[in-house]
């Protein structure tokens, strides 16, 4: 009875639909997928939800895709997938959904063994928190608020950092009086004093252009 029987919800026929944003590809939906077939809550509620409130339940059940911005989503299906594959490639397989603790720090372990900065650690618990709470996990008792996931974010922030991607390479004092030569010689005009002084209190006072816009 399913337009998207992959999407259903046994054993009622609630479907998962499309998140109505260009970022909700099918990566993204059947992330969120994962999360409802998996969520006691959800299958819990269609045992007790009656026919005539099917289409309530189904508008609920896309508040739980729609919650973040598309490109949140987008960003999240990647860590969560390779999640998904660290689980499976056990012997047996981890279960994903709902995942132990112990489980996600060693997958953030392993994700922060491989990554450069810590954004990338970040982000992978960020997926994992976000399936767990589409699929209707308790905050308190979502996997990544385990002591044990807070350990390795924080044994991990102070190892890889949070770096800042092309950051500029702060004003010397040399380039600082060479910019001052240029605008305050002697006769200058007063806007050009003023440009150099700008230049001297920004620097003095460690402020970006914008703190003194703004």
């Amino acid at each position: 009875c399913c337009a998207m029987p992959d999407l259903c919800l046994p054993p009622g026929c609630i479907v998962l639909a499309g998140v109505g944003q260009p970022a909700a590809t099918a990566r993204v939906q059947a992330m969120h997928a994962s999360a409802v077939g998996a969520g006691l809550l959800w299958q819990e509620a269609v045992a007790v939800v009656r026919p005539q409130d099917a289409t309530l339940l189904q508008q609920v059940l896309q508040c739980s895709a729609t919650d973040r911005a598309g490109a949140t989503h987008a960003a999240y299906v990647l860590p969560w997938e390779q999640f998904q594959s660290f689980c499976g490639a056990r012997v047996p397989p981890y279960v994903s959904v709902p995942a132990h603790p112990a489980v996600v720090a060693m997958f953030l372990s392993e994700v922060a063994g491989g990554a450069t900065s810590y954004s990338a650690v970040k982000r992978a618990s960020a997926a994992v928190y976000h399936v767990h709470r589409a699929a209707g996990v308790p905050i308190a008792d979502n996997p990544t608020k385990h002591t044990l996931c807070k350990m390795v974010r924080e044994v991990s922030k102070r190892a890889l950092g949070t770096a800042v991607v092309h950051r500029k390479a702060p004003l010397d004092l040399q380039d600082l009086q060479a910019l001052v030569d240029v605008f305050a010689f002697p006769g200058a005009p007063v806007w050009s004093v003023s440009m150099a002084a700008f230049a001297v209190v920004c620097w003095a006072g460690f402020l970006r252009y914008s703190d003194q816009c703004g």
